[in-house]
């Protein structure tokens, strides 16, 4: 599994491990040791060897990580209806209620929560945790979709300007300039 470092954020690179390459959604997280060592990498367990030896966690981790970028979508202008936000909050709402946190709500355009106790695998709840945190920070306000049309990629705009447009430059960037120079000095034929 080569996990995708670009975010910024390791909540967010969790959310990233479902990419789109030539066309089609890749599943980086298929196995319970693709979960542990995605988890290890990004800082959510101690030791690589952690007990998650089940299926079911594997599945757990994908819904989570849909539910989010759903969330992601919805709360960043990728969906236009309004139900579309309520539901996708209500789904959301069912993570926090799994690891024993009060109810996501919005307050003045912010999320609020308070924590209790857990009742998901460690990993798990410290993963989630993480999201709601950025969820209720600051940085949530910097969280952005690439700009390429075709990549599904997130990132926290760190910039000083705060007008990073692409998931990584390496890819999506340059794409867009080749395509963009190559637009510019097309030859038209008579």
């Amino acid at each position: 599994m080569n996990l995708i470092r670009i975010a910024g954020h390791p909540f967010i690179d969790f959310i990233n491990t479902n990419p789109v390459a030539e066309g089609r959604s890749v599943e980086l997280i298929v196995s319970v040791d693709d979960l542990r060592t995605a988890l290890f990498e990004l800082g959510f367990l101690d030791e690589p060897d952690y007990e998650l030896n089940c299926d079911k966690h594997v599945r757990v981790a994908q819904e989570l990580r849909e539910d989010f970028r759903e969330l992601l979508l919805a709360d960043k202008g990728f969906r236009v209806s309004r139900d579309d936000n309520s539901k996708v909050l209500r789904q959301v709402n069912r993570w926090v209620s799994q690891i024993g946190e009060n109810i996501l709500t919005r307050a003045d355009s912010e999320y609020v929560i308070a924590y209790q106790n857990g009742t998901l695998p460690k990993p798990l709840v410290q993963l989630l945790r993480s999201g709601i945190e950025l969820l209720c920070s600051e940085k949530y306000k910097r969280v952005r979709k690439c700009s390429n049309p075709a990549c599904v990629l997130w990132y926290l705009d760190t910039t000083k300007s705060r007008t990073r447009s692409w998931c990584s430059m390496s890819t999506c960037g340059n794409l867009s300039k080749a395509r963009t120079f190559r637009n510019r000095h097309k030859t038209t034929l008579p």
